[in-house]
């Protein structure tokens, strides 16, 4: 039986804790943490909304003051940080002096994904190049004589050429929404200087685009332009490098497959370096070269390079012409029927 006990003779002792070490409302509400410690467990990435979260905002640059608020004044007035471009798709056709986009066409303009499948434009019936791009204030599709200016943030798609009733050539000009979740194929650089901002770095669609974007718009920069090649990627086309000062760099087991009717991959000028690179045959032309570099040039360099067979071989490597001084081959591995440099 229990005993009876005058509560005022009893001692209770120091305790095992300080005094005021348990605040006197965890005595109260013994269960007082019980439901936050739930949310947390079973839903914690809704335990807590952003619009309940606040922000210190040191340098002054929202008028909100919790997490949700800022990220729509984030959002809504710069796409996520996200520069306009090609997020899928942008292939054309042509038909007389009309540019169409294929299907899976997809642009990212003012912060806004756009679905362009079907958009089309017609160039003016005077004969000439034209420059095909999104107007980056409008949205619209364009088709001009002039290059747009990159400050307005356009998107380019193509160049055509056509002769008055039909597109006759065309150029790939497309560049990528940069986006940190997705590897990008192709990534222009240059060092700082008076136009970096716009003209110096740029994640292309196809080597096309970027040789269109450094003839047309790195020109004007005094420093060397790097052209960064990642992952196996296949030329249509021959290509024509107008530009000097460009060095062609691989990084990873970056290869680059020839597989054309042209005869030359690769056309070079003053002063270029091709840097650990794999170029690789499937040309149907009767005797493909890797690379013709033409009179006048200097300081060209090929370094770690690999030249080889795919479903045909190399029937020249490097075509030299004997005008070009400075021409430095090294560290390259060569397949090939006939010969690895020829100088004509």
């Amino acid at each position: 039986m229990p005993s009876v006990k005058n509560p005022g003779l009893l001692n209770p002792g120091v305790g095992a804790v300080s005094a005021k070490a348990v605040p006197s409302a965890a005595l109260m509400q013994p269960h007082r943490d019980i439901d936050s410690l739930k949310a947390h467990m079973n839903d914690p990435k809704q335990a807590h909304m952003a619009s309940a979260i606040g922000i210190v905002d040191a340098g002054g640059y929202f008028a909100s003051d919790d997490v949700e608020d800022a990220l729509q004044e984030l959002c809504a007035s710069g796409g996520a940080g996200r520069q306009n471009g090609v997020l899928t798709g942008c292939t054309f056709t042509t038909a007389g002096r009309v540019v169409t986009l294929d299907a899976g066409s997809k642009v990212l303009i003012g912060g806004t994904l756009r679905d362009v499948a079907g958009d089309s434009v017609t160039c003016a019936i005077i004969a000439g190049t034209y420059y095909v791009y999104f107007d980056g204030t409008s949205g619209t599709l364009v088709a001009n004589t002039a290059l747009p200016d990159l400050a307005d943030e356009p998107v380019l798609i193509c160049e055509v050429t056509h002769n008055g009733t039909n597109v006759t050539a065309s150029r790939d000009a497309r560049f990528f929404v940069a986006n940190l979740d997705r590897k990008l194929d192709y990534t222009a650089r240059a060092d700082a200087g008076t136009a970096a901002d716009n003209e110096a770095e740029a994640c292309f669609v196809t080597l096309e685009a970027a040789f269109f974007w450094l003839e047309n718009y790195a020109v004007s920069q005094d420093t060397k332009r790097t052209l960064i090649v990642r992952g196996a990627h296949t030329v249509s086309n021959g290509l024509v490098l107008s530009v000097p000062g460009v060095e062609i760099r691989g990084e990873g087991a970056a290869s680059i497959t020839f597989d054309s009717a042209d005869q030359t991959l690769l056309e070079a000028v003053d002063s270029v370096i091709l840097r650990d690179l794999t170029f690789v045959c499937a040309s149907a032309y009767g005797t493909p070269q890797a690379l013709m570099v033409t009179g006048g040039t200097s300081g060209f360099l090929v370094d770690g390079c690999s030249f080889v067979s795919g479903s045909t071989d190399w029937s020249l490597v490097v075509n030299v012409s004997a005008l070009v001084s400075e021409f430095t081959v090294r560290d390259c591995y060569f397949e090939t029927k006939l010969e690895a440099i020829f100088i004509f």
